[in-house]
């Protein structure tokens, strides 16, 4: 059974803001997107990466991070992602 975080949220008036960055996870570690703030319940499409990257598979690693109000960050979490370049 699913179960809506957003009447909990609501209920203990948290405020809370969260982006995600995409880097390579190579040597360079280069940071190939960095997204907009996303409030609970947002979601993107058709992403477009800062990084011009050639067709092919990339490992990555994407690396949520939490964010108050203030825009201060309160805790992140990583993982490594595979990325497929189509065009």
């Amino acid at each position: 059974k699913m179960i809506s975080m957003k009447p909990l949220f609501k209920q203990l008036n948290c405020y809370f803001l969260l982006y995600f960055t995409i880097n390579l996870s190579n040597e360079t570690e280069e940071k190939i997107y960095h997204s907009p703030y996303l409030t609970l319940g947002s979601s993107l499409t058709d992403i477009k990466l800062d990084s011009n990257l050639s067709k092919g598979n990339y490992d990555a690693i994407i690396t949520y991070y939490l964010v108050d109000e203030d825009f201060k960050e309160l805790s992140s979490v990583s993982m490594y992602m595979k990325l497929s370049i189509e065009n």
